[in-house]
C-alpha cells in the first residue's frame, strides 16, 4: 500500500502544482494523513457523518464517494476531524481500553444477574457488587453441574474484568504523569463531579483545548461525546 501511495503521489505531482488530498476518518486511523503531511502535502480527513449527502442518494461507491470527495472542499461543506500527534492517540488508546474494560465489566454482571433471576435468586439489599453483595453470590450452588460450570464461568469472568480493570487504571495513574496534559487533568479534578478517570475522559477524547477558538465549540464537540464510561464516538 505503502508503494502504490509513492506513485499515487509521484503521477498526481506531473499534473499539478498544488495537491490536497482529503479521505474519510475511518478503522485504519491517520497513518496516511501523517505520510502524507511529512511528504509535505496537505491532507484533510473528515467526519464521515458529516459529509453532505443528497436527499434519495443511496447508491454508495467508491468512485461515487472519491466525485464527492473531491467536489465537497471546494463549497466548504466538510468538516475536518483533529488529528491528534502520535502521544496522545497512544494515551487516548489505553484509556479507551479502560472504558472498554469497564463495559465488558457491567455486561458481564447483567449477565450473571440475569441468570440468578431466571432461577429465582434475588438480592433484598443494595446490589452494588460490594464486599458483601459478592460475598452473597459466592454462597451459592446448583444441583444441575452445568448450571454450576454456567454460574461459575459467570463469576470468573468478573473478576477477570475487574483485574483487567484495575491494572489499566494503575496503567493510567502511572503514564498520565509523563503526558504533556497532565496539568489539565489535574485542573479538571478541581472541579466538582470530576474524579481522575472523568478527566481522563474527557482530555483524552477532546485533546488540546486551546484548537477551540471559542467556548460554543468545545461545548458543541462535548455534547457529542459520551460521559467517561459510556460508548465512544469520533471526536472531530
Amino acid at each position: 500500500m505503502q508503494i502504490d501511495i509513492d506513485r499515487l503521489c509521484k503521477r498526481l505531482q506531473t499534473k499539478a502544482r498544488h495537491i490536497c488530498f482529503v479521505y474519510g476518518a475511518g478503522p485504519c486511523g491517520y497513518g496516511l494523513y501523517r505520510r502524507l503531511v511529512v511528504k509535505g502535502f496537505d491532507c484533510m480527513v473528515c467526519a464521515p457523518s458529516l459529509i453532505p449527502r443528497k436527499p434519495g442518494d443511496r447508491v454508495k461507491t467508491d468512485r461515487r464517494d472519491a466525485i464527492k470527495l473531491v467536489r465537497s472542499p471546494r463549497a466548504g461543506d466538510l468538516s475536518a476531524v483533529h488529528v491528534p500527534s502520535v502521544e496522545d492517540e497512544s494515551f487516548r488508546d489505553l484509556a479507551r481500553a479502560w472504558s472498554a474494560a469497564r463495559e465488558d465489566l457491567k455486561a458481564a454482571r447483567c449477565r450473571l444477574k440475569s441468570f440468578l433471576l431466571a432461577h429465582g435468586i434475588h438480592y433484598f439489599g443494595r446490589a452494588n457488587w460490594g464486599p458483601t453483595h459478592r460475598r452473597w453470590i459466592s454462597t451459592f450452588s446448583f444441583d444441575s453441574a452445568w448450571q454450576q460450570l454456567t454460574f461459575n464461568e459467570h463469576r470468573r469472568t468478573i473478576e477477570d474484568r475487574l483485574a483487567q480493570c484495575e491494572r489499566l487504571e494503575l496503567a493510567l495513574r502511572e503514564s498520565v504523569i509523563s503526558w504533556r496534559f497532565y496539568p489539565v487533568v489535574l485542573a479538571l479534578q478541581a472541579m466538582r463531579g470530576i474524579n481522575f478517570t472523568s478527566a481522563i475522559g474527557l482530555v483524552s477524547e477532546l485533546g488540546d483545548l486551546s484548537r477551540f477558538e471559542h467556548p460554543r465549540q468545545l461545548m458543541t464537540l462535548c455534547s457529542s461525546l459520551p460521559v467517561p464510561n459510556g460508548n465512544r464516538r469520533s471526536s472531530s
